[in-house]
């Protein structure tokens, strides 16, 4: 499927009773998303996958991988060198050599950790025989590849991969645990991105993985694989959310959950100095920007020692409760400030979220403007808060935000509504001109009777503007 819009259509196929609709493990290069934000789409992050492109050439590549990988990759083959071991790399393609290979590659991995979590090759007989049959059929049809370094003639690393027009996907990794110390799998990788960036046929090794720190660190780019939800209705979409998160908060202990904890102080003074390094690090105009008329706040999350995340918010007390509204940084990126270490990382955020709405809080909801819902920073917001279960809304604001000298935080209604779409630059998809429209992106918190008061007004005011006897405006500003 194409189109998220060809998955809304089956809506009307489908009973009145089908109230949502999940498309599980979408990537964006093969699966357009809604081309603009609305309360009947929810995209949740699942997977940061990434992938070499291999049209700059071997020497350009490996210049601008990080001194700390090449110096590393040097010192595991002068160690392999210095233990007077030899290693040698092969590449089976034929369909017999591929189902030998397939069979080694199975025996290696019933040695290591893969066989004890049980998600080795042969962890089951119907898997391997399908694994083993993909194989030989692809080979048969030139697009399966085995790659396999030996180190003193013993099989030391394997991957099974196949090749789809000038792309090469890897499928299964394994290494031999015992010679851990040469780093096998580093070694195989280095000689595979070599091979295939000598043989000069492929354009782009695509990985296919949750990557870590590690894989990350060889690859050009990375994108998150997704699920999008879609709703057949916005007013059960955001009752759903809110009874989920609400059964969720009354049983949940918003306190310190696996070594995370919430802090937050007044001023930047009084700032832990990582938290504030962090801070300055991302918003180095942080200090240039207007104060406001609201009373300003510094959450701070942290893992252990470890700053994850800041977020600068000013406070809005109302009615016994507070809505948190972003400082606006607004360059050209249309991002509220939050200063982390990989903001692209929803973790960090669902635990912010997670000790800041549970419990007995106060926040009924958090407010973050001006926004680019196509940027990798606003889906791991919108992710968190969806994994929680927590009602998200999309509110178009106007134009553009202006430059830093004349930003303002500018007070909103609570509940606004979308009356024309903006354009929005999609991951993964070619970028489009820069928006001429900004969002705000509201985070509800249905425990708190503001946030619940709310929420039914958004339901009703969505109601309202998709009347389809009510014209929508076509003239963009008419809205803001």
């Amino acid at each position: 499927m194409a189109d998220v819009e060809q998955a809304r259509g089956l809506f009307r196929a489908l009973p009145w009773h089908v109230l949502q609709l999940d498309l599980l493990c979408q990537d964006p290069q093969l699966m357009r998303l809604a081309p603009e934000p609305e309360p009947l789409s929810h995209v949740m992050l699942h997977a940061r996958t990434v992938h070499v492109d291999l049209l700059a050439g071997w020497d350009a590549y490996w210049h601008s991988r990080s001194a700390n990988l090449r110096a590393n990759m040097r010192r595991y083959q002068n160690r392999l060198t210095g233990d007077g071991k030899s290693m040698h790399f092969e590449c089976h393609v034929t369909a017999d050599d591929v189902a030998a290979a397939v069979h080694r590659y199975a025996d290696l991995e019933t040695r290591g950790w893969k066989a004890q979590e049980g998600t080795a090759l042969k962890s089951s007989a119907a898997q391997f025989d399908h694994y083993l049959k993909v194989m030989r059929q692809s080979a048969e049809a030139g697009s399966a590849r085995v790659y396999e370094l030996y180190i003193d003639g013993a099989l030391a690393a394997s991957r099974l991969t196949l090749v789809s027009g000038t792309t090469l996907v890897i499928l299964k990794t394994t290494y031999d645990e015992n010679l851990a110390n040469y780093a096998p799998g580093r070694q195989h990788l280095l000689q595979l991105l070599q091979h295939e960036f000598a043989a000069g046929a492929l354009t782009r090794i695509e990985f296919y993985t949750n990557a870590n720190a590690d894989t990350l660190a060889w690859a050009t780019d990375s994108r998150w694989i997704r699920h999008v939800t879609l709703e057949r209705s916005a007013p059960t979409s955001l009752l759903v959310s809110s009874m989920r998160f609400v059964r969720r908060a009354l049983k949940a202990d918003p306190a310190t959950a696996e070594g995370w904890l919430l802090q937050h102080a007044p001023n930047v003074e009084q700032l832990p100095e990582p938290a504030r390094q962090l801070l300055e690090r991302v918003a180095k105009s942080f200090s240039a920007l207007p104060k406001g008329g609201s009373v300003r706040r510094y959450y701070w999350v942290s893992k252990g020692a470890e700053v994850k995340a800041v977020l600068p918010v000013e406070v809005d007390r109302r009615w016994g409760g507070e809505v948190l509204r972003s400082v606006t940084q607004s360059l050209d990126t249309a991002l509220p400030v939050l200063a982390a270490t990989d903001p692209a990382d929803p973790t960090p955020i669902r635990q912010l979220l997670t000790q800041l709405l549970g419990g007995r809080s106060r926040v009924a909801c958090i407010e973050l403007s001006p926004w680019n819902p196509g940027h990798a920073e606003t889906l791991a917001w919108s992710s968190a808060a969806s994994e929680l279960g927590l009602p998200v809304l999309w509110q178009a604001q106007g134009p553009a935000p202006a430059p830093l000298s004349e930003a303002l935080v500018l007070p909103q209604p609570l509940i606004e509504q979308v009356e024309c779409r903006g354009q929005t630059a999609i991951e993964g998809m070619p970028t489009p001109a820069p928006a001429s429209r900004r969002w705000r992106l509201t985070i509800h918190n249905p425990s708190t009777w503001l946030g619940a008061a709310a929420l039914v007004r958004a339901a009703f005011a969505w109601r309202r503007r998709n009347d389809p006897t009510r014209p929508v405006p076509c003239n963009p500003e008419s809205s803001s």
